[in-house]
């Protein structure tokens, strides 16, 4: 089979064959794991992975201090990361584009299928780059019954921007922020958001 995409993985299997690994190979993906977060720094900048997965369960590896390598050496410019066996909240470190929760595999495959193969038919992207999380977060968003896909990270964004076509590009950050995630996304139908109502508005006029 071709192969859809290269992925490094921070897995909690000590490398061998992990459930999300074999998922991810079972779909065409190449996927290099290691529990070892020297060797994920050590051969990054040569493999040149599309996506990295980091597992939250690894064991004797801070992946939260992977993710901030990550995020500050750039690496994430490039390439976007997933929290695994993770959950945003006020305490995560920011940088990934999407954190999954435990045991929620389907969830993984769907996001690097997004990225790789794209043409998913999303309607809309929500950037949600408001962590750590306030009273005005979109927790409700399936009430609309609009499809969907909701990343953490502008870089993240912009990836997905490049295979997907969504109809719009909503972002829910700090008022301050908007204008610089705008330009940095470049992406023409990019509304911001402050809260439910607002949304609400937002969705009856793409409706």
């Amino acid at each position: 089979m071709e192969q859809a995409g290269r992925i490094f993985m921070i897995d909690g299997n000590n490398g061998l064959n992990s459930r999300y690994q074999h998922l991810l190979e079972e779909h065409g993906y190449e996927v290099f794991a290691t529990n070892n977060a020297y060797k994920l720094i050590r051969y990054a900048p040569e493999l040149q992975p599309g996506l990295y997965v980091v597992d939250n369960e690894a064991e004797n590896v801070d992946a939260w201090q992977v993710l901030n390598y990550l995020a500050s050496n750039r690496y994430l410019d490039e390439a976007p990361a997933v929290m695994l066996n993770a959950e945003a909240s006020p305490d995560v470190v920011k940088g990934a584009a999407h954190y999954v929760a435990p045991q929620d595999a389907d969830r993984l495959l769907e996001i690097v299928d997004a990225y790789f193969k794209g043409g998913a038919g999303y309607r809309v992207l929500l950037l949600e780059d408001n962590l750590p999380y306030s009273d005005k977060d979109f927790s409700g968003m399936d009430e609309f019954r609009v499809s969907y896909f909701k990343v953490y990270d502008p870089h993240g964004a912009k990836m997905f921007l490049q295979r997907n076509a969504p109809q719009a590009l909503i972002v829910h950050s700090a008022e301050e922020n908007y204008d610089k995630i705008k330009s940095e996304i470049g992406f023409k139908n990019t509304f911001y958001v402050e809260n439910r109502n607002n949304l609400q508005k937002l969705f009856s006029f793409l409706k």
